[in-house]
């Protein structure tokens, strides 16, 4: 899990004072047995061993199974955890993205304050996206652009339908100033508390060879009230993929769109563990996610 940074410094401050706790009553013990004459000095060492575990497990309840963490209702979507794979990245910052009024006339230029959490040390690099989860508050997104409202409208339906394989577009955000070129590996796929779908995507504002530069995984999700949005984007690759993008082949709309009509079953053919990171391993970050 990756807790908020406040947290993780509560988590530091109590595992400290439960040292404290621990040697103080260990100190006591010790004294009162070597004092006594109980304890010879070749047993002291072992002895302290079994009194700490003792003393360890009393405190923190050791044997005991915690109860699951309810998240109250509404979300107020200020956050996530989930499950972190150093096959994927090796850490993860978050931060509130401040709102932004844009132009009304570009859409994709306006959205509310929202949750964005980073990865370093991805396992790819210089590609054209970077790997985000985002976490919008759906209400003020659809006050901000009407249109969003539209996309949580579609996904709601895509998910109650869940057409294998979904013949149109698939809903998606963020909003951008470019089309969806392809959607392939569809695959419905839950998290902790809201459900959605994983594909494999491609975004241009022109015909592009699909390519390891520019393709993406990426998961669009609701909270199950509805007030979040989740959008995953982790670019990927494979070997079976030109490294970069260029026209692909064809003169005539009709010959390109028959490219595409091509490489999306050759996509779905390929094997899930031969892509970087292995898909299976970003749905099992996905499916860890819970929504705060």
């Amino acid at each position: 899990m990756i807790p908020p940074t406040n947290n993780r410094l509560k988590l530091v401050a109590m595992g400290l004072v439960l040292i404290s706790m621990v040697f103080a009553v260990l100190s006591c013990d010790l004294n009162d047995l070597i004092g006594n004459g109980e304890l010879s000095p070749e047993d002291q060492a072992a002895t302290g061993q079994s009194l700490l575990e003792t003393e360890i497990a009393g405190l923190t309840g050791a044997t005991d199974t915690p109860e699951p963490t309810e998240i109250p209702l509404p979300l107020d979507c200020s956050g996530a955890t989930f499950n972190l794979d150093p096959a994927i990245a090796a850490s993860v910052t978050a931060q509130t993205i401040p709102a932004e009024a844009g132009d009304p006339m570009m859409t994709f230029t306006i959205h509310p304050e929202y949750v964005e959490y980073s990865f370093t040390g991805y396992a790819l690099s210089n590609t054209f996206h970077e790997p985000k989860i985002r976490i919008y508050p759906v209400d003020e997104f659809v006050a901000m652009v009407p249109y969003v409202g539209n996309i949580v409208a579609d996904l709601n339906q895509l998910l109650l339908n869940a057409p294998s394989p979904p013949t149109d577009g698939i809903p998606f955000l963020p909003i951008w100033n470019a089309a969806q070129m392809i959607h392939a590996k569809e695959s419905y796929l839950s998290f902790q508390n809201g459900s959605g779908i994983r594909f494999l995507s491609q975004y241009g504002q022109a015909y592009w060879l699909i390519n390891n530069h520019d393709l993406f995984y990426t998961y669009q999700g609701l909270t199950s009230d509805e007030a979040c949005y989740v959008s995953a984007i982790f670019p990927v690759s494979n070997p079976a993929l030109p490294n970069e993008g260029a026209p692909p082949p064809g003169e005539t709309e009709a010959e390109i769109i028959a490219y595409y009509d091509t490489i999306v079953p050759q996509l779905n053919a390929l094997d899930d563990t031969t892509f970087l990171p292995p898909l299976g391993t970003l749905d099992a970050l996905i499916a860890s996610l819970l929504v705060q």
